[in-house]
């Protein structure tokens, strides 16, 4: 199936990490932890207008 000049399935990326946590009414800890690409993650910055842009994984 794989031969000597198979292609590995990524590429070596640097990935960036959002985190973000919030306390529901009932105590609950929720956290959220998100880990993308470089290039996927410039997508969700805010731009220095008042657009912004987002993905939805």
């Amino acid at each position: 199936m794989f031969r000597d000049h198979s292609k590995p399935p990524f590429r070596n990326r640097e990935f960036v990490v959002y985190e973000r946590c919030e306390n529901m009414e009932d105590g609950t800890l929720v956290v959220a932890v998100v880990s993308l690409p470089n290039e996927i993650a410039a997508g969700l910055e805010p731009q220095q207008n008042d657009a912004i842009r987002g993905l939805l994984l």
